[in-house]
């Protein structure tokens, strides 16, 4: 028999506050209310549920789309949504509806073979065999009140790639002659009863109890009351279910390194840059002459290069202080090498902010502590490459929160030996703003400096908003897309290729798990097809001995990008040994106990949610008790993994080459970054100090591969 297991619905869409209150709020007020008039006339008419379905996703999400029925030679299905508003575009959505007050057809956790399932499985072949509509979604199966949603790939595994097709085939187009439909759905339930499989599903229930909370919520504009998750977690889930992002899985089309051109744009400039097309390839250069501003950090440092070039090379006569060829190459990879600094630190300062609860005494890179270059250049090399406790008394003030790190990203590199640090650049210039700057209170000029850190602060560099209900925040930049821009800045000349997100989840998964299955083959003597069936060996084993064998074994893959540009492949495969190891349930802490948190893959991003708690997602906090700073443990002991999984594979199992020097750099900035994001206070050091991050200069190299 087909047995059937509930998924955790991925979807974490944020939701804003005004959308919630004023359109999604009352439409489902009014859906549960003429529910339960339905509901008192004691109606088991499945239209007139059908009907009120229809109304509310109608009037909430799908006002472009067209929602209705969809005729076929032999029967209709009950709604569908389509792909855009046109009643003869390809479905999207199919969506099955019963009377809540009619249970008899209607499945369950425990039974899916029902009539309810047999007609959603009979209408989703129609769609692909009578209207050759590869582009079904979903399936949804419905009583308006427990919500069944089925992948329609999971749907074209069982159903059309199997010998239930023919059958469908024959009595569709009358060979099997004298067979109603009713015949067909009997054939459907044969073959759940006689197929060995399973198949997976998200579930939703909305009980209408909840109509008086959802009215009192009209009536606040307490964003924390909407945030209480007892009280709305389940609107907010209602939301996300029935949202196109999750049942036409837009969010799902769109690559999680999606460039934030407002952001770039504005970089660019002031960086004294800007992007162009030459031949179908995007390229970045210098601004044009008359509209470069000296004060730009370009400009800037080609003058430092020019005034200072040394006094031996007296050949160059009075050309010793003209600008040469070649001093736009080197001005613009010292930017790159600051820029990448300052970026990262950003990350840093968002990371610690959510660390504390957006404590604001973690915030350093302000115009109010980074005066000029002299001061970001003691950060640099004064702080985050020393030792806490062996700062100078003088550090304390402004950078007593800031952990040393121990990467060479912060170490003087040969170019700023020869050509200077960014303290050598003039900080009695200023430039004006973009003309469509986010700086909107700000009308004057600005120095270059004061104006980036008030532009990087006008964006989140932290975790996405953690309350799913929220107004309107800044924008949020995360790591994907800063490596997007970092391999734009580094392929100014020739154009950057970045691979989008999507296809290196794909790569990626398709790499490790198939890695994995060979691996396992030849270790166990196995003859296993595919990871599903290795899911099911390491599951049926507990034994701590077993686990730390397949630990190793998946921990022994090893994995080159030998033109590996800004890493961004080596991090989705650094995500997905993480995320396989938890599927494989060998994702065990220093104790050796597992995890009792699932790892997931999301828009090319490590996403952790608790196993006991539905939808709670994991978040590394610190607490002061007493004044002195401590972490749960529970919460210790996830983040200590996490960092301890990742450095072991980054030092262990991804390693890179490229031709670029730049490109090099910017790769182990990458890795650095995803090590970040898991950074945790040590309880060696009563958690007054960060965990170190690891050298990367001999996993990273230049060469021609």
């Amino acid at each position: 028999m087909i047995k059937i297991k509930e998924i955790q619905l991925q979807n974490n869409l944020t939701i804003e506050f005004e959308d919630l209150k004023n359109t999604f709020l009352p439409k489902l007020l009014d859906f549960t209310a003429q529910k339960s008039e339905l509901k008192e006339q004691k109606s088991k008419n499945e239209k007139a549920f059908e009907s009120e379905l229809k109304n509310l996703l109608k009037n909430s999400f799908y006002k472009d789309r067209y929602l209705g029925n969809r005729p076929y030679k032999k029967g209709e299905a009950d709604l569908i949504i389509a792909e855009d508003k046109n009643a003869s575009s390809k479905t999207s959505v199919l969506i099955e509806v019963k009377s809540p007050l009619d249970k008899k057809d209607f499945i369950s956790k425990s039974d899916i073979n029902k009539k309810s399932f047999h007609q959603a499985v009979t209408y989703f072949l129609t769609e692909i065999i009578e209207k050759q509509n590869f582009n079904v979604k979903n399936i949804l199966i419905t009583d308006t009140e427990e919500y069944f949603l089925f992948d329609a790939v999971e749907f074209h595994k069982l159903f059309y790639k199997s010998n239930l097709r023919k059958d469908f085939e024959n009595w569709y187009f009358k060979e099997q002659s004298g067979t109603s439909i009713n015949d067909f759905y009997k054939q459907v339930e044969n073959f759940i009863n006689d197929e060995e499989a399973e198949i997976e599903f998200s579930y939703l229930q909305f009980p209408d109890s909840l109509i008086a909370e959802i009215s009192n919520a009209l009536n606040t504009n307490d964003l924390n009351e909407f945030n209480k998750p007892d009280k709305f977690q389940i609107i907010k889930s209602t939301y996300r279910f029935l949202s196109p992002y999750t049942l036409q899985k837009e969010k799902a089309e769109r690559d999680g390194s999606e460039l934030n051109k407002k952001f770039y744009n504005e970089l660019l400039y002031i960086l004294g840059l800007k992007e162009y097309e030459k031949n179908g390839t995007r390229l970045i250069d210098r601004l044009p002459k008359n509209e470069r501003s000296e004060g730009s950090f370009i400009e800037n440092t080609i003058e430092k290069i020019i005034f200072e070039r040394p006094i031996h090379l007296q050949e160059l006569g009075e050309r010793r202080f003209v600008e040469q060829e070649g001093d736009f190459d080197k001005a613009l990879e010292l930017c790159i090498i600051w820029i990448n600094r300052i970026l990262f630190l950003k990350l840093l300062e968002g990371q610690l902010e959510s660390y504390h609860s957006d404590t604001k005494t973690f915030k350093f890179l302000t115009p109010e502590i980074i005066k000029n270059g002299n001061k970001l250049a003691t950060l640099f090399f004064h702080v985050l490459n020393t030792p806490a406790d062996t700062r100078s008394k003088s550090l304390q003030k402004d950078f007593q929160n800031i952990p040393y790190l121990n990467s060479s990203l912060f170490q003087i590199t040969y170019i700023e030996t020869i050509h200077g640090r960014i303290s050598g650049l003039r900080d009695d210039l200023t430039m004006p703003l973009y003309k469509n700057t986010v700086l909107t209170e700000v009308q004057d000029e600005l120095p270059p400096l004061e104006y980036l850190l008030n532009f990087l602060d006008s964006y989140n560099f932290g975790e996405p908003v953690k309350q799913d209900v929220q107004h309107k925040t800044k924008d949020l930049i995360n790591a994907s897309v800063l490596g997007k821009i970092f391999e734009k800045l580094n392929g100014y000349k020739d154009g950057s290729f970045y691979t989008p997100s999507y296809i290196t989840m794909y790569m990626s998964r398709k790499v490790v798990r198939n890695a994995i299955v060979r691996k396992f083959n030849e270790k166990f003597n196995l003859n296993v097809a595919n990871f599903e069936e290795i899911k099911q060996y390491t599951t049926t084993k507990y034994k701590p001995e077993d686990i730390k064998q397949f630990n190793e074994l998946v921990n022994e893959i090893t994995v080159c990008d030998p033109a590996v540009g800004s890493g961004h492949f080596l991090v989705s495969v650094l995500n997905e040994m993480i995320c396989a190891k938890s599927e494989l349930e060998i994702l065990y802490d220093n104790e050796n106990k597992p995890l009792q948190y699932w790892v997931t893959v999301e828009n090319d991003e490590l996403k952790i949610y608790n196993k006991r708690i539905v939808n709670q997602e994991f978040e590394y906090k610190t607490e002061y008790k007493n004044g002195i700073r401590t972490v749960n443990p529970e919460l210790q002991k996830v983040q200590t993994t996490l960092f301890r999984e990742k450095q072991n594979l980054i030092e262990n199992s991804l390693y890179g080459v490229d031709v670029n020097p730049n490109s090099v750099q910017i790769c182990r900035l990458r890795l650095w970054i995803e090590l970040l994001k898991n950074s945790y206070y040590t309880a060696e050091s009563n958690f007054q100090t960060m965990e170190t991050l690891p050298n990367l200069d001999y996993k990273i190299v230049e060469g021609n591969s």
